[in-house]
Formats: structure tokens, sequence, C-alpha cells
């Protein structure tokens, strides 16, 4: 039997028509926003799930507790108003529908904020590295900035399913195994960013790996070192 099923026998069993007509009332009322709350629980739930599986490292675990605190109101209030319909015209009762709602919130803005803060780090790590890429002309540059312009794309909205997930995770590990296979790791990489900000340092040019880089992509004349 639905939960529904439940409180509607409670209430036919209370003598009283108009009585009984208010508590209809007002149950059908909290029953609209009960509806609308545990989908937003749910929603964050899965959310909080599909985000933690594209930041395994990630601390989404104040969410998760808002998530569990109002899993925990709403079944104690389930269980109050099915021992006794009437205690849904009590103030306590009221307080505890605003619970419910406020704890749904908060496990939302917490998870927006913790997904900001981890893709919006991650899209930084690469940015200058990228950039410098595409203004030396490196072979899958164009590749490495449309990853990072759709990964931009996705850092105020974290993933509501499985599929969105995947495909933030694929552009994330794309983007690191490109930098890799262009030879844009450690050293030569941050010499390839100071230099495209005009301030390389012409001591680097005597490292045999950056030579070696600079001489297989041709970037002599499109280096700008600052001298110092």
């Amino acid at each position: 039997m639905s939960k529904w099923l439940e409180l509607k026998e409670k209430i036919q069993s209370i003598p009283e028509k108009e009585r009984r007509k208010n508590l209809v009332g007002k149950l059908a009322h909290y029953s609209r926003k009960t509806t609308e709350t545990r989908n937003s629980l749910a929603q964050s739930s899965q959310s909080h799930r599909c985000s933690q599986s594209v930041f395994p490292e990630g601390n989404f675990q104040r969410g998760a507790d808002q998530l569990r605190k109002a899993a925990s109101a709403a079944r104690t209030l389930h269980k109050k108003l099915i021992k006794q319909i009437e205690s849904v015209e009590t103030d306590s009762s009221e307080e505890k529908f605003r619970t419910i709602d406020e704890y749904a919130k908060a496990a939302h803005k917490s998870l927006k904020e913790q997904w900001n803060d981890l893709l919006s780090n991650r899209v930084a790590d690469f940015e200058k590295l990228v950039k410098a890429a595409s203004g030396a002309n490196l072979t899958g540059s164009k590749n490495l900035t449309e990853i990072l312009s759709r990964l931009r794309a996705q850092v105020m909205s974290p993933p509501d399913n499985e599929d969105a997930a995947k495909c933030i995770a694929a552009d994330l590990e794309s983007l690191k195994n490109s930098v890799s296979t262009l030879g844009l790791e450690g050293r030569v990489g941050e010499f390839l960013v100071a230099a495209a900000e005009g301030r390389g340092d012409p001591k680097d040019l005597g490292n045999p790996q950056i030579v070696a880089f600079i001489e297989g992509h041709k970037l002599w004349n499109l280096l700008s070192v600052k001298l110092r």
C-alpha cells in the first residue's frame, strides 16, 4: 500500500466531515510539497553519485550529510503522520516540512560549490598550457582547445546522469593524455607556457629535452624568450 493510501485511510477514519475535508486539503498541499522535495533529493543524490564518479578524490561529504539528514527527517515525519494524521496541522509538522526542504536545498548548493571548485581547478591546470600549444600551432592543439571549451561549459552544472558524467570524465582523460602525447609535461610544458607569455628563461635552452621539443616542432621562430 502506498504512503498516500495509508494516510488517506487514516483521514477517512476521522469523524466530522468538515474536519476530514480540511485535513484532506492540507494533506494534498503537503503531498505536492513532499513530491517536489523527494524529486529534488533524488536528483541531488544522483548528481552526487555522478560527480563522485568523475572526481573520486573529491570531498562531497557535506552534501551527502545534508541528504542523509533530509531522508531521516522525512522518515520521522511520515511515521508521525501515519500514527496521528491530525498532527499534519501542528506547528512541529510544518517546521519538519521546512527542515526537509532546507536540507534538500543545502545539499544541492553544497554539490554545486564543490563541483565548481573541482572542475574549475582542473581546467585551470591545463588552460595556460593549451593556450601556449595553440599559439605555437602544435598538431592536436585545436582538439585540446575544443575539449577545454566543453569542460568550461560544465563548471556550473554538476552531471545529473551517468552519460553526462562519463562524457566529462572522458574529456578530462583525453585532455591529460593529449598533453602527454604532445610531450607537454614537466619542464617542456613549463617552458612553453613561459615563452608564450614572454617570460621564458634563456637558460632553459640548454635543456636537451626542451631543445629537442623545439626542433621537433620547428618552434624557434615562434618563441619569445625574455632575457634576464
